[in-house]
């Protein structure tokens, strides 16, 4: 009796014992995304006349829920903590050389001996400028990399090592001797965080979280590799890499795509797989165009499926870099 009254303390005060633990740590709540609105939505933008604004789009509530100036940074991180990839911003016409030189031993032109790199618009993370320049503990050769901004400016950059936190890498001028050293966080709520040579060097982040918008409207660096990899300055709709896909339908018009039909499509992760060419320009006319029957289908990080169609790239007044589309959630 009495050990079968001590053995149901025991278990009494194990149960009160864990009660009372998980009493301290704070209820986990899922998040509550907003209802996705249904039926034809549409959307008008305006990039400015320089296409100079990036709009972050989000298709569930129909809004721009950031914009940033496109040329506000010139190279990105990765965030993930194991992530290594660097970018370059294309759209600034940011350029790279690998010299294989330590950081006092350029220090005026010419520089044009460099072969001048760009980054695959895909943002594929093994077609980059950059490409694996750490080894396995995430440590740099400290080469100095050129880097020439659309204005003409040329930097010189040393990727000196990474962790699961941040990198560190050092810069300065071309005729610099020796390097100013900067941290660039990694900060998992975004995609990438960003440096900037402006303003002596700084970090930026011109982005919106990656779980709160699809698509950015911004330019990008276009590489028509038949034409002996000519690079070209464009303008148009680019993924949100974090759990995006899209894909290109010129098969089905516009009301006809369902559900039923996604599985006849072939789905990318490319950033530019929406891009820019769902318009034409007219060299003879001087303006754009919107392609018929050009429909893409996104799927959106939290699983859903959009399909959307262009309608113009101008305003009412005729001003270019004002692109309307229509988009409907896929049921």
């Amino acid at each position: 009796m009495l050990k079968n009254l001590a053995r149901f303390h025991f278990f009494l005060t194990a149960f009160s014992i864990l009660i009372f633990i998980s009493s301290c740590f704070p209820n986990e709540e899922p998040i509550q995304l907003p209802p996705a609105q249904t039926g034809i939505q549409h959307q008008s933008l305006d990039m400015g006349k320089e296409y100079e604004n990036q709009l972050f789009i989000n298709f569930r509530t129909n809004t721009v829920v950031h914009t940033s100036l496109y040329k506000s940074w010139d190279i990105g991180f990765s965030c993930g903590a194991k992530d290594y990839q660097i970018f370059l911003n294309g759209g600034n016409n940011v350029m790279l050389a690998k010299t294989h030189l330590k950081f006092d031993q350029i220090t005026a032109l010419p520089v044009d001996t460099f072969q001048w790199l760009y980054d695959s618009p895909t943002w594929d993370m093994d077609s980059t400028a950059v490409g694996n320049w750490c080894n396995a503990e995430g440590v740099g050769a400290s080469n100095v990399y050129l880097i020439k901004i659309d204005e003409g400016d040329i930097y010189k950059l040393v990727l000196i090592s990474m962790d699961d936190n941040a990198y560190q890498i050092g810069y300065g001028t071309l005729g610099a001797t020796e390097a100013q050293l900067i941290e660039i966080p990694k900060d998992e709520a975004y995609n990438l965080n960003y440096f900037s040579f402006a303003d002596g060097g700084k970090v930026v982040q011109p982005d919106a979280p990656k779980d709160s918008y699809d698509v950015v409207f911004t330019r990008y660096k276009h590489i028509y590799y038949y034409l002996n990899n000519f690079p070209y300055l464009v303008t148009g709709a680019m993924l949100n890499s974090f759990d995006t896909k899209a894909a290109l339908d010129t098969v089905h018009h516009f009301e006809d795509i369902t559900l039923a039909t996604l599985s006849e499509l072939d789905f990318s992760i490319n950033r530019n797989t929406i891009g820019f060419e769902w318009k034409d320009y007219n060299i003879n006319l001087g303006q754009y165009s919107i392609r018929p029957n050009v429909c893409y289908v996104i799927q959106t990080s939290n699983g859903e499926y959009y399909k959307l169609r262009f309608l113009s790239y101008y305003d009412k007044n005729g001003q270019k870099g004002h692109p309307s589309f229509e988009f409907e959630l896929v049921k």
